[in-house]
């Protein structure tokens, strides 16, 4: 039987001046060990693009990358080296199709955890890597919680106004 993989964005593990770091996962497992220590600046990154990048290739002295609480002071003095971001930032890099801060209460970064989505006809299974559809089959709507306010809405608000643009490209002149 045919089926699809209906895409879903990587977490977002930090914004910091302007810039998202995304956890992105060892060969797009999530359960997989080593995938606590990797990161991308770009959403749409996959592994044999080679955007990622593994924090145990970072040393800092008074910081340690196996402890958990420690990785996203290690992600922001990254940000912070202009030469990590020169080798590592991408210079076309387009903002994701969707914000990052709550519609509703305008945390910035809070997460949203997915809560139910409703499907016009078919069969559908949830599995870690999204949701597996039928090649006709796609999300009429789709109900998230904002981590930070616990209100719930339509995914939809979560799309990024079409004029707005990010300030990555400030950044890299």
């Amino acid at each position: 039987m045919p089926y699809a993989e209906y895409w879903t964005p990587p977490p977002i593990a930090l914004v910091h001046q302007g810039v998202t770091v995304y956890h992105t996962y060892h060969h797009d497992n999530p359960q997989d060990p080593l995938s606590d220590y990797w990161y991308t600046f770009d959403p749409y990154s996959a592994e044999e693009d080679s955007t990622y990048f593994d924090l145990r290739d970072e040393t800092m002295d008074d910081l340690d990358v196996d402890n958990s609480d420690h990785r996203r002071e290690m992600l922001r003095r990254l940000i912070d080296d202009p030469d990590f971001l020169a080798e590592w930032l991408p210079e076309d890099l387009e903002p994701p199709p969707y914000r990052t801060d709550c519609p509703q209460c305008q945390a910035p970064n809070p997460g949203f955890m997915v809560l139910s989505c409703t499907f016009r006809t078919g069969a559908v299974a949830f599995s870690p890597f999204g949701v597996t559809l039928t090649p006709d089959l796609t999300p009429a709507m789709v109900d998230v919680q904002c981590k930070a306010c616990h209100e719930v809405f339509g995914s939809d608000l979560l799309r990024r106004p079409s004029s707005s643009r990010s300030s990555l490209s400030s950044r890299s002149s």
